[in-house]
């Protein structure tokens, strides 16, 4: 019997999109989200037909969620359709007990990013670049993956389906902050003119006193205060 599906296959090839031809955008799309389809397909065929439901679990990246600037386009665009994939699969499967969700890991060791790990001074810049944004402070290792790959395959994660569970030291946490500050500060733009309205002052002062009411409190309750802005621009 099948009761297990986990697909940990994949693709990446860099390049500027005037650069990058499109048989090799194809190529990782197809190894990345086709293959990962039919296989998906294959297994709740076979999960159907035993009747007692099954555990399917993609790999899909930190990169689903995220941009990067330095020639990503293929990569990015297949693990957002890993993701939607998913979302998708777990909505479709959810009724015949298979669970259906994914595992999205940010830079971990491996033969593709040993030499992040590497001791010299590229590998040292780029390593402490990527590191300003992650809150556990360093890289990810094989083992970090085995409690997130345990509760997902057991029957721990029965009512968990659909879901994107991101191993990643906290790195994505960085577009929720931002949203959340974005939020705030919409909010208050808008709520200023209505109070300036109701207690009949300025609205620059309105605006003032409404972000130090909410947006500051926001920014500043983050643990690391004022270096959200200096990290959040830098590359990986």
């Amino acid at each position: 019997s099948l009761d297990i599906l986990v697909v940990a296959s994949g693709m990446n090839k860099v390049a500027p999109i005037n650069d990058m031809e499109p048989k090799t955008f194809t190529d990782v799309m197809d190894a990345n989200v086709t293959q990962t389809w039919l296989l998906a397909r294959a297994a709740s065929a076979q999960m159907k037909v035993q009747g007692h439901g099954g555990k399917i679990v993609l790999v899909s990246s930190a990169r689903g969620l995220l941009g990067h600037p330095a020639g990503y386009t293929a990569y990015c665009a297949s693990k957002a359709a890993v993701d939607g994939m998913t979302k998708a699969l777990g909505c479709e499967l959810g009724p015949t007990g298979i669970t259906v969700n994914a595992i999205a890991p940010t830079v971990f060791r491996s033969p593709l990013t040993s030499w992040m790990f590497e001791d010299n001074e590229k590998a040292n810049a780029v390593r402490a670049g990527f590191l300003a944004r992650v809150p556990k402070g360093r890289l990810g290792e094989p083992e970090d993956l085995a409690g997130p790959l345990l509760f997902l395959a057991s029957r721990a994660s029965d009512f968990y389906t659909g879901h994107i569970l991101y191993a990643d030291g906290g790195y994505t946490y960085w577009t929720d902050f931002l949203f959340q500050g974005m939020f705030a500060a919409t909010a208050a733009t808008i709520i200023s003119g209505a109070v300036a309205e109701r207690i009949k002052i300025n609205s620059f002062m309105a605006i003032a006193f409404l972000y130090v009411a909410i947006v500051y409190p926001i920014v500043g309750s983050w643990q690391w205060g004022g270096g959200f802005f200096s990290t959040f621009i830098s590359e990986d």
